[in-house]
């Protein structure tokens, strides 16, 4: 079998399409609906707080439990036998041996573990674990349609909750790629000095009073606006954007920013199923490669 698995800071997708919340505490609440048990010590997962938001991926205590969380949910049966399963770093990350080296080591299982999520065990292996370029790979899904660009080079940038990638693509291939920490998480903690799951739900979807919707985004747009101001610059010394004839847009972050940026990159196009489309680019590689 193989696998391929987006550990997001906020949220974490397998390839099968599901997304679940990454925050993870070492108590376990009465309450929890998600409790996983590994080495004999539980955890209550699947929270929307409690992130890990060092993005040095090798270093983020949350990491390795949702790899295992995750692995367990795409699971069928009671084994699962993963002959190769590939997980992203941001480009930074990725372009570094070192660092390549280091989150190999960290998500590598040289022995089966047992992981019980909610009484329910299932026994996880994995051969082989493969380092990709985050949110590369969505350029490959038919939802991006590369063939329409016609040889002309792409800028496909994606952002995520904390980190944001950047590639200059040409011919399919990477050209140039940057990542830096301007992922949307940054905008709302502008806006509050903690954030957490009710304030986050609120900045994207809006207030619910008695059942009428109020949005809320009006009265930030300012900070909304510098902050997209602020990323098109870093992007715009890094590649000469405006000079790109096409750039387009993918992550959960997009979801959030893409209005705003609109204002400063044009041409920005947002690419369908922006959140997922990079866990589906990745599957679709290791069906091609490994078929």
């Amino acid at each position: 079998m193989y696998a391929a698995i987006d550990l997001g800071t906020t949220f974490i997708k397998p390839h099968n399409g599901e997304i679940f919340p990454s925050g993870v505490s070492e108590v376990v609440y009465d309450m929890a609906t998600s409790v996983m048990t590994v080495d004999g010590k539980s955890y209550t997962m699947e929270l929307y707080n409690n992130y890990d938001t060092n993005s040095n991926k090798s270093l983020n205590k949350n990491v390795k439990l949702n790899y295992l969380l995750a692995l367990h949910k795409i699971t069928d049966g009671d084994m699962g036998i993963y002959k190769d399963v590939i997980v992203p770093l941001p480009a930074k990350q990725w372009d570094n041996e070192d660092s390549v080296k280091m989150y190999k080591e960290l998500l590598r299982l040289d022995n089966s573990v047992i992981v019980d999520v909610n009484g329910v065990q299932k026994e996880i292996y994995v051969d082989n674990v493969g380092i990709v370029p985050e949110d590369f790979y969505a350029y490959h899904t038919e939802e991006v349609n590369k063939e329409r660009f016609n040889g002309d080079k792409v800028l496909l940038i994606g952002i995520g909750s904390w980190n944001s990638n950047q590639y200059l693509i040409d011919n399919d291939n990477i050209d140039k790629s940057s990542s830096n920490e301007m992922g949307c998480l940054k905008v709302f903690i502008d806006i509050v000095e903690r954030i957490n799951d009710e304030v986050y739900k609120t900045l994207i979807k809006g207030l619910s009073y008695k059942g009428q919707l109020i949005d809320i985004r009006p009265f930030v747009k300012d900070i909304f606006m510098d902050y997209s101001k602020k990323f098109y610059i870093d992007v715009k010394n890094k590649f000469s954007v405006d000079t790109i004839p096409h750039v387009i847009c993918i992550g959960g972050g997009s979801l959030v920013m893409y209005e705003y940026l609109c204002n400063y990159i044009p041409h920005l196009e947002l690419i369908d199923n922006a959140q997922n489309v990079a866990v589906k680019g990745m599957k679709l590689m290791l069906d091609v490669n490994c078929a």
